[in-house]
């Protein structure tokens, strides 16, 4: 009998790392990554720019205010509404990770820093920070906003006799005054608008004509024409500098009367169909006239005290002001927000205004005492190329490799190491007025 082919037996796999058994996590350790050694143990946390973020918004109050205006949490939830909110908001500030994704970035930092226990830190996921929005979504969402802009301004003495309230209309009753400008710069766009417009009415003016005089052209109606014509002029901005006229020819052709070779006597038929043609030019007086009012734009104001150069420059002070905002384009990237319930979308750009309300309160404070002590510029920029106007995303660059280290020994003996500042830090935080001796301890 043949005999039966025997397989090599496989062999088992190992239970533990080739490289040596894998450390266990003690449930006394603090979450992040741990070196242990024989009889020593280092655990690392980033400490970055949160102490700075962290006093800002212990003027702010938010915690507070938010268990103020929150609904009461169940007993049974493990993370506190008011500290995953602030959580996330932290995370919006440094690295805006996905919800998904908040644990993992929380496990690098210190979890004192962010406000959180050790139990709590285990616990941190995108389910129950989702829990938190919806809770922040049922709150009282103006009267907490209220609150806290209302506590901000007295506590970090915000003038209010300059607001921003871009609205789509404005009505004024009573006095007020109406002011003519002219900006050179203004002028010179709206000259280079124009002639774009009127560029792009003649581009299209020239290819409506050529399809009036192709054979197969579908423009056989003068009332057909002469709309193709207004929707060209209106799509281009133009209709005022550019005068067009339609022009009615006959056009004849002729054709054999029966079909077959054409003979001596053989008939033809004329037939004569009307065909449309453009005669278009730029209307050189009317731009004339445009360009008188070119770099004009009227300010209205219901302020009578202030003289007309103090209004405009108070004008000039809006793009600074909405630059606050467009950053939810631009650095936050707020779009496209990936979440699928409403309720917690709306929650979740209330945590972006925050972010810009804590954005805005560091750079003041760093700004306006830089001006107090004369302080010109910061070497912020690579290289230490000077900043005159230090933003919080910079500042927040400039602590990212400050960490924390913890040393354990087996005997119980604890030693707590941080990153040494440089120079440039201790500046920043001296005019912060945060001390530098415990930062991050």
């Amino acid at each position: 009998m043949p005999k039966r082919k025997q397989h090599p037996q496989r062999k088992p796999k190992p239970s533990v790392h080739p490289r040596g058994p894998e450390p266990r996590r003690r449930k006394s350790d603090p979450p992040g990554p741990i070196a242990r050694g024989p009889r020593k143990s280092l655990s690392s946390h980033t400490v970055g720019a949160l102490p700075i973020v962290n006093r800002v918004l212990g003027r702010m109050r938010l915690e507070e205010v938010l268990l103020a205006y929150l609904p009461e949490d169940d007993p049974r939830t493990k993370i506190p509404t008011a500290k995953g909110l602030i959580v996330l908001l932290k995370n919006l500030l440094f690295s805006r990770e996905p919800l998904y994704g908040l644990g993992e970035w929380a496990s690098r930092y210190a979890p004192d820093l962010l406000g959180l226990s050790p139990e709590e830190m285990e616990g941190l996921n995108d389910d129950r920070v989702g829990r938190c929005l919806d809770r922040l979504f049922e709150a009282d969402g103006p009267s907490f906003v209220l609150a806290l802009v209302t506590h901000v301004v007295r506590e970090f003495d915000v003038r209010l006799d300059a607001l921003h309230n871009d609205s789509t209309t404005v009505t004024f009753f009573g006095a007020y005054r109406l002011l003519w400008y002219h900006s050179t710069r203004k002028a010179e766009m709206d000259a280079l608008a124009r002639s774009g417009r009127i560029e792009r009415a003649l581009k299209q003016l020239a290819m409506l004509r050529e399809k009036l005089r192709s054979p197969r052209t579908r423009y056989r109606q003068q009332a057909k024409v002469a709309a193709a014509v207004e929707e060209v002029l209106r799509d281009a901005g133009a209709e005022h500098w550019i005068a067009v006229t339609v022009q009615e020819h006959a056009v004849e052709s002729y054709h054999q009367e029966h079909r077959g070779r054409a003979g001596k006597d053989t008939r033809y038929i004329k037939k004569i169909a009307t065909r449309f043609d453009l005669e278009y030019r730029i209307d050189d007086a009317r731009v004339a006239e445009e360009a008188r009012g070119d770099g004009l734009f009227p300010l209205v104001s219901n302020v009578l005290d202030l003289s007309e150069q103090e209004i405009l420059w108070s004008y000039k002070r809006q793009p600074t002001i909405e630059k606050r905002f467009s950053q939810l384009k631009t650095d936050y990237e707020v779009a496209p927000v990936y979440l699928k319930e409403v309720r917690r979308i709306q929650a979740l750009l209330c945590l972006y205004f925050l972010a810009l309300l804590v954005e805005a309160l560091v750079e003041r404070e760093l700004r306006q005492t830089m001006k107090r002590e004369t302080t010109e510029s910061l070497p912020l920029y690579p290289e230490g190329r000077p900043c005159r106007c230090p933003t919080t995303r910079r500042l927040l660059d400039v602590f990212d490799l400050v960490q924390r280290h913890t040393l354990q020994g087996h005997d119980g003996h604890t030693e707590v190491l941080v990153t040494e500042l440089t120079d440039l830090q201790r500046k920043l935080l001296k005019l912060l007025g945060i001390p530098s001796n415990d930062y991050g301890r």
